[in-house]
């Protein structure tokens, strides 16, 4: 099993990403459903997150989980560049209402 996932890496990481989430998908909200909250659907969301550290390590073993884990909260921004992310998404809603101060588009209409 080991050796066919060496061989083929990136389906074997989908097969794992897809797999985790959709077995929370089946559990959970097909077999047993749950009022609507939050924690619902949050452990399947992290299938690809799961496959990503699982794959590193049958590769390349903790040293490639640890380089995985650093590079995830590696800093490569400019400091402009997320001083101009705040600024555009206040912009983005004042243009979607146009002249009427109304939204001209909702998801929820």
């Amino acid at each position: 099993m080991i050796a066919l996932v060496r061989r083929q890496p990136l389906v074997s990481y989908f097969v794992i990403a897809f797999a985790w989430t959709w077995a929370f998908v089946i559990v959970f909200l097909i077999l047993f459903p749950l009022p609507d909250i939050i924690v619902r659907t949050t452990p399947g969301d992290f299938g690809p997150l799961i496959a990503a550290v699982v794959m590193s390590w049958v590769i390349a073993g903790r040293p490639g989980v640890k380089d995985l884990l650093k590079r995830i909260v590696q800093w490569r921004g400019g400091v402009g560049w997320f001083a101009l992310g705040p600024r555009r998404h206040g912009i983005c809603p004042a243009r979607a209402t146009g002249c009427s101060g109304r939204p001209t588009w909702s998801p929820w209409a």
